[in-house]
């Protein structure tokens, strides 16, 4: 039985549409159970059982898991099937246009869900299908706070991990090195005073922090790959009154783990020394993801999946990224592989979009790449 006869080209975009059409916002649990229901109920179908695992007794989040019982001789998969669009907002259906596919969270991330899916359904249908665990968490948007250490604890011996976020743009891109992300919390405590009567008697906070924020700023790109930006700043009460507090939350990317020690560093060095006279300065620098690292394991597989797309007649090469995702937590668990979903751009905005070929093009490499590495033929 041929790979392209199993593929059903109109169910699988039937699926993403209604899947895409439920909003499923980071919030919005019971849209959230929605979209689960439904890829549960799919998975049923194909003789695959999906169960709800809640990160706490007084939680109502879950995460979906395929196979928790598996310990080793497995790959895993990991997505998410939550999104940054919130109920009220007006981009809420997918839609088409010449060759794309436009709606909240058809790029981020559930073009992938519906490719890692359906893969698993063809390559069952082949008798090719290795053991996969397979973790769709619900909070991967605001941090994966309560499904971090579930993918950590579950994907433990994994042979491989394969990361469903969307390829890129421009040309047909997967994702081989991710930067990892810290924030930085900068409060400054001055003096209040009249602006214009005692000027002299007052400490500017907003000053203080300004002079720190550039400073920051400053030392980005001090080391390959580092920025440094500032991304919320507030302070003061009124025009006419000297603030005696200001306070920053930026936004720190670096490339490889071995830098987060030196570029604590850099940050002391610049906010241990006040500009202006009895300021005073608190921070915190807190990691949310660490950078994810090519090593030679997850080389390997990229490679194989390279070449697999190659006898299939499509060119498919590598990039980085600075944004992060769940493959970040994967850095040292797991080799892992990113950006196997469909091609896309524009995620996090009312203009989100995948190639829709795309969709089926890398069902089609993915079910190959798996039977290559299974010993299979193409």
């Amino acid at each position: 039985m041929s790979l392209n006869n199993l593929i059903e080209p109109n169910h699988i975009y039937n699926f993403l549409e209604k899947i895409v059409n439920i909003n499923s916002y980071s919030y919005n649990l019971a849209g959230i159970e929605k979209v689960a229901k439904c890829i549960i109920n799919e998975a049923k179908i194909h003789g695959f059982n999906f169960e709800k695992i809640y990160p706490s007794d007084d939680s109502n989040r879950f995460h979906l898991i395929l196979n928790r019982g598996l310990k080793e001789n497995f790959f895993g998969i990991v997505g998410h099937i939550d999104t940054v669009h919130p109920p009220e907002s007006s981009f809420n259906k997918l839609t088409s246009k010449d060759d794309k596919l436009i709606g909240p969270g058809v790029n981020d991330m559930k073009g992938g869900v519906v490719v890692a899916l359906f893969s698993m359904f063809i390559l069952k249908k082949l008798g090719n299908c290795p053991n996969f665990k397979v973790i769709f968490n619900t909070d991967e948007e605001i941090g994966s706070k309560t499904s971090k250490e579930l993918i950590k604890d579950e994907m433990k011996n994994a042979k491989g991990v394969f990361v469903f976020e969307a390829g890129r743009l421009p040309g047909n891109k997967i994702i081989s090195e991710r930067k990892g992300v810290m924030e930085l919390v900068v409060e400054v405590f001055g003096k209040n005073a009249h602006a214009g009567e005692k000027p002299h008697e007052g400490i500017n906070a907003i000053v203080e922090l300004s002079d720190k924020i550039l400073k920051l700023h400053n030392i980005s790109g001090s080391i390959d790959g580092l920025t440094i930006e500032p991304g919320i700043v507030s302070g003061g009460t009124a025009r006419n009154v000297i603030p005696d507090y200001a306070k920053a939350v930026i936004d720190v990317r670096f490339k490889k783990n071995s830098h987060k020690k030196i570029i604590k560093e850099k940050i002391e060095n610049v906010l241990k020394q006040c500009y202006l006279d009895k300021s005073q300065i608190k921070f915190s620098l807190n990691a949310h993801r660490m950078p994810l690292e090519l090593n030679e394991k997850s080389k390997f597989l990229i490679e194989k999946y390279i070449s697999t797309a190659k006898s299939l007649g499509y060119t498919v090469t590598t990039t980085t990224s600075g944004g992060v995702s769940d493959a970040n937590i994967l850095n040292n668990i797991a080799p892992v592989i990113d950006g196997l979903g469909p091609v896309g751009d524009l995620c996090h905005t009312r203009e989100e979009f995948i190639i829709k070929d795309s969709l089926i093009d890398r069902i089609k490499i993915f079910t190959a790449f798996i039977k290559n590495l299974q010993g299979g033929v193409a």
